[in-house]
């Protein structure tokens, strides 16, 4: 992933971590059962409230993910990014601290908090992202019916929605790399059909000289990225296109 295209980390104000604990969590994972649990307070929807997870820098080698919710409202024009991904399965669910408060989530998602801590990279920083199984309260139906009349604003108002297509596998990174030299090839071609340029191009970037495997285009690498869980989720077209 190219962290470069990520909104710098910014740094809030101490003691914003509410009750019942003081500072950043220095919690291990042996101590979750001694940690409350997360309850959310209610959104002003009539304010077009939303909250924002402030996802703190990792500081250390296994400490777990942990932030900040804030309540935002729409109109006041916060910054931040919208997280596009697969839910997965909720069978197995992994803790995190959110306000020094325990809460669980898939394990898909724990993979992208763990490598969006990397872009915050010191305890000090946050990240400011919108994520659905966080800054929705999944067990209140009222809320989530009002946050879904409004995820169209939600996406729309983010910087960008970042697309978490899951850890690296199958040789990912060789099928993003090949998809952007081939996006990069495109996007120099003239406007209009030009459909004999990309003819051309595709001729050169799938050779059929299967001799030479330095001129292999990485199709079966290809093919695994796109056949990824995520390509099927109903919501991409919103999430993706709206920002």
């Amino acid at each position: 992933m190219d962290w470069a295209s990520v909104p710098n980390p910014s740094q809030l104000p101490a003691g914003d971590w509410g009750n019942p604990l003081d500072g950043p969590p220095q919690h291990e994972p042996g101590d979750i059962g001694q940690v409350p649990p997360l309850r959310y307070l209610p959104l002003q929807t009539q304010e077009r409230e939303i909250r924002i997870l402030y996802l703190r820098g990792r500081y250390g080698g296994n400490d777990i993910p942990s932030g900040i919710l804030r309540h935002e409202s729409l109109d006041s024009k916060p910054q931040y990014i919208a997280l596009s991904y697969v839910w997965g399965d909720q069978t197995e669910r992994l803790p995190i601290f959110l306000n020094n408060h325990r809460f669980f989530v898939g394990l898909n998602l724990y993979s992208a908090l763990e490598h969006l801590q990397q872009r915050a990279g010191s305890q000090d920083l946050f990240l400011a992202i919108w994520i659905d199984a966080i800054c929705i309260n999944q067990a209140d139906n009222t809320e989530k019916s009002s946050q879904v009349q409004i995820m169209g604003d939600i996406y729309s108002s983010s910087l960008f929605t970042l697309s978490w297509l899951g850890p690296e596998a199958d040789d990912s990174d060789l099928a993003i790399k090949a998809l952007d030299y081939i996006g990069e090839q495109c996007g120099e071609l003239s406007d209009g059909p030009a459909l004999q340029e990309r003819c051309e191009l595709f001729t050169k970037i799938l050779p059929s000289d299967q001799s030479s495997p330095s001129l292999h285009f990485p199709v079966e690498a290809v093919v695994a990225l796109l056949s990824r869980p995520y390509w099927r989720r109903i919501w991409i077209v919103q999430e993706v296109i709206l920002p």
